[in-house]
């Protein structure tokens, strides 16, 4: 028998499964023999069976052996159940029987054996307790009908909400977080000791950038006829003393801004000579003129009288810039002169700079006097030292270098401008040479529009406030584009000005 030799082999472990296999079969083969032979007489050998079956577990839990022959000693005959008999897999529990747990370890060959110490207690089997009796699908109906949010949760949950609102004080149609309305004001004589403590590190509020309003119309528009259409001349120039100088042809005029009269300050003797540069002195009393002839003439405006001429260059002298009593003078011969007015004629040029391969069209010192600022035609930018030593030579413009503007705060910051095929400003540190910022004008979206030609020559006013242009159109345009001057005085010779302005309608 290969069942029994198994069993015999694998020990106490396989005993108990064999006892459980063989009330398996004793509760099987019962149902089909009654099934085929209903005789009574079977309940009886069924029953009697069932007790020796009994009789002998209760031996071998006692004993170190079990009976091997109980399950193969008894006939199909005599196991046979009652009619009234019914046993399925829980036919297990029947014979009173629990198969074996992984956890228990029974060793072969040894009895059970009491905890030491302990009390002798009666060696009772353990059986698997039924739950068949136990109402479990009560309770998971009722878990079901609470998830499902009957009636009854819905009343218990209306009741809550009730309760809730009254320990709050509000309604129950009342929001607790509502943006639609503003808070109530507080009482009338209350005060909030806390409102310091907000306030207390807020500083002034930012001042709200305000863009000036820029005119691009006119004020004023003065007819120049035979103004000389060249863009490397410099023919227009506003004194400190609110006058206006402006070359037309071979003649300088002079336009007194705050009373308005014209007067002829001089006339080339030639024929076919003409005026290429003016510039005012300091003391807004002496002119410097500069002449086709390539001569630099000195006049004294008050008294419409040449005091000084100054040979030195070989062509015409389109540049000139005072600082103090030295005059600089840029001409065709591609040279910088440094003339000491107080010199004699021959004696009067201190200096002679040579920088530049064309045309010197831009001249400008320095606010404190220490550098001179050349431009030229060859899109070069010298910076001079006073004493006559070159300091940077800079080539970054793309055409001609005349505009020329030093910042009145700051000696060291230059300002230089390109001609057509350029159309940059760029801002200069002269000290180091270095370039800092640039500005294509052909991008800016600020304009003067007005002259029907180019413009040829720009001048500003005393008090900053009015630009004047020049074009080839002959014409010359006044703009107010900074804004009243500060102070009375300066409000006063602005209103002189605009009303001189309005007298006006022609230089010549």
């Amino acid at each position: 028998m290969p069942l029994v030799k198994e069993i015999r082999t694998a020990g106490s472990q396989w005993r108990v499964a064999a006892l459980v296999l063989g009330g398996f079969a004793l509760a099987a083969w019962p149902i089909y023999s009654h099934r085929t032979n209903p005789d009574p007489t079977h309940r009886d050998m069924y029953a009697a069976a069932k007790k020796k079956a009994r009789d002998e577990k209760l031996a071998w839990m006692e004993s170190d052996e079990m009976p091997l022959n109980t399950l193969t000693s008894l006939s199909p005959s005599q196991l046979s159940p009652p009619p009234s008999t019914t046993t399925t897999m829980s036919g297990l529990s029947m014979i009173g029987v629990q198969a074996p747990s992984p956890l228990s370890k029974a060793t072969p060959g040894k009895a059970f054996k009491h905890t030491p110490g302990g009390s002798k207690k009666e060696k009772l089997d353990r059986f698997i307790p039924s739950r068949s009796g136990t109402e479990s699908e009560l309770p998971r109906f009722e878990l079901g009908a609470e998830n499902e949010g009957g009636a009854g949760g819905e009343a218990a949950s209306q009741q809550y909400q009730s309760l809730l609102a009254a320990s709050l004080n509000i309604t129950e149609q009342q929001r607790i977080l509502a943006f639609k309305h503003k808070a109530p004001a507080p009482p009338e004589h209350h005060q909030n000791n806390l409102a310091s403590l907000y306030t207390a590190n807020t500083g002034a509020a930012p001042a709200r950038r305000a863009f000036r309003h820029i005119p691009t119309t006119q004020e004023r528009i003065l007819d120049a006829p035979d103004l000389v259409d060249d863009y490397y001349l410099n023919l227009l120039d506003w004194s400190s003393g609110n006058t206006v100088a402006v070359a037309l042809g071979p003649t300088v005029y002079l336009w007194n801004a705050a009373s308005g009269t014209i007067d002829e300050l001089c006339t080339s003797p030639n024929e076919g000579d003409y005026i290429t540069s003016v510039q005012w002195a300091a003391d807004s009393t002496h002119l410097a003129v500069g002449t086709s002839t390539a001569k630099v003439q000195i006049w004294d405006a008050a008294r419409a009288k040449q005091v000084k001429e100054l040979p030195g260059h070989t062509n015409r002298v389109s540049a000139l810039a005072w600082n103090n009593a030295i005059l600089s003078s840029g001409g065709r011969d591609s040279l910088v002169c440094n003339w000491d007015v107080r010199l004699r004629k021959h004696e009067a040029c201190v200096a002679t700079l040579r920088g530049h391969d064309q045309e010197v069209c831009g001249l400008k010192w320095s606010p404190n006097g220490t550098q001179l600022a050349s431009g030229g035609n060859d899109n070069v930018l010298c910076i001079w030292g006073a004493s006559g030593q070159q300091q940077h030579r800079i080539a970054a413009h793309q055409a001609a270098v005349k505009a020329l503007a030093w910042c009145p705060f700051q000696s060291n910051l230059l300002a230089s401008g390109g001609g057509t095929a350029d159309r940059c400003i760029r801002f200069w540190n002269t000290t180091t040479g270095a370039q800092l910022n640039h500005i294509d004008t052909g991008s800016q979206a600020a304009e003067l529009t007005g002259h029907t030609a180019r413009v040829l020559h720009m001048a500003q006013s005393p008090d900053g406030s009015t630009v004047v242009t020049a074009g080839a159109d002959e014409t010359l345009r006044f703009w107010r584009v900074f804004g009243e001057p500060a102070g009375k005085a300066g409000k006063a010779a602005a209103a002189a000005s605009g009303s001189a302005m309005m007298r006006s309608a022609s230089i010549r």
